[in-house]
């Protein structure tokens, strides 16, 4: 019921404005099919902030980003241990609380803008195990952008946006 009346709430304010500007696609298309002047801009990362970030570390999986259940915390700490490759071991930086961690997770706290390239530098993969949400599926998310821009492999969820930059790419697995 909230959803539907901020939609409302929503598309009677969009109808009174100049233009939207949208971070997708399909966000633009909607406010346009609602009567509003829309285009998107989409969120990237700027190759200056990645700087070539030399070898990473043998073994090390990273995740930045929110640490919550929208963003797959559950199943990264609940799978990673099952992950059987000597010295393997997981990264997580961001906001949140992991709670206790299983043998070999390692959590760094909260990082700033300008510290996540140097912790995607560390990764020899990096994780985005986000949950299917409307905002994670038909998002562009900046941190596989982050990942893409420091040039390390990524394992994404099966999002439909995130999918199909990666298997364009050629960056990841799906």
């Amino acid at each position: 019921p909230l959803a539907t009346v901020v939609w409302r709430i929503e598309a009677f304010l969009a109808a009174r404005l100049d233009g939207v500007v949208a971070v997708t696609e399909d966000m633009a298309l909607d406010f346009a099919s609602r009567g509003s002047h829309a285009i998107s801009v989409a969120n990237f990362a700027p190759l200056a902030r990645f700087p070539e970030p030399g070898p990473p570390e043998p073994g090390r999986v990273v995740y930045v980003g929110a640490l919550d259940r929208s963003r797959g915390l559950p199943l990264m700490l609940e799978a990673f241990p099952k992950v059987d490759v000597p010295g393997a071991t997981l990264l997580l930086a961001g906001p949140g609380d992991p709670g206790e961690l299983p043998p070999r997770v390692e959590y760094i706290g909260r990082v700033s803008y300008d510290e996540v390239p140097a912790v995607l530098g560390r990764a020899s993969v990096i994780w985005v195990p986000l949950r299917r949400t409307p905002n994670n599926d038909l998002g562009r998310l900046t941190k596989v952008l982050e990942a893409m821009a420091c040039g390390r492999p990524m394992v994404v969820s099966n999002l439909e946006r995130t999918a199909a930059m990666v298997r364009a790419a050629g960056c990841g697995e799906v």
